[in-house]
C-alpha cells in the first residue's frame, strides 16, 4: 500500500514541495479491513487495487507552504513534574 501510495503522488523533485499528498493514516484505516480480506482470499487483489485508487482519490489534501515543526524536544523527560502541594 506504501508503494502505491508513491506511486500515486507522483515523482518528487527536489527544491520544488508537492502541492498535494496523500493523508495515509485515513486510507490505511479505511483499508485495515480489506487488507485482512485480500490475504484470506475472499476478495481479489484487482478490486482492493480499484478501491484502493477510489479512497486515494479522496484522501488527497493539500500541503501548506513554509509548514516545520521542530521535533528537539519531543521524547524527553521532563525535569519538574508540576505537582500542586497539599497544606
Amino acid at each position: 500500500m506504501s508503494i502505491s501510495c508513491y506511486e500515486l503522488e507522483g515523482p518528487s523533485i527536489p527544491g520544488k514541495n508537492p502541492k498535494e499528498r496523500l493523508n495515509r493514516s485515513v486510507l490505511f484505516g479505511s483499508l485495515r479491513e480489506d487488507v485482512l480480506t485480500t490475504l484470506g482470499g475472499e476478495l481479489s487483489p484487482e478490486h482492493f487495487m480499484k478501491k484502493f485508487r477510489k479512497l486515494a482519490a479522496r484522501a488527497k489534501i493539500p500541503v501548506k507552504p513554509g509548514r516545520q515543526f521542530s521535533r528537539d524536544g519531543l521524547g524527553k523527560p521532563k525535569r519538574f513534574i508540576p505537582i500542586p502541594r497539599v497544606c
